[in-house]
């Protein structure tokens, strides 16, 4: 895997948070004040760990929801 497969991975990865951070959720609304530039910035290097945690509190979601 070449460099630019890692950052257009990382690209894809920030357009999908980017889409659901757009929604108009209310639980969601919290979380789009926090999510500045530092953090796409992050996200864009680490995406392997940001899209690991999010599919563990994804799955942890969807699983143990009451």
């Amino acid at each position: 895997m070449s460099i630019f497969n890692y950052f257009f991975y990382g690209i894809i990865f920030n357009i999908f948070l980017e889409f659901l951070l757009s929604r108009d959720h209310p639980k969601i609304k919290p979380l789009r004040k926090e999510w500045k530039t530092e953090q796409r910035i992050a996200s864009f290097l680490l995406w392997p760990i940001a899209l690991t945690a999010f599919l563990y509190s994804f799955i942890k979601f969807i699983l143990f929801r009451k």
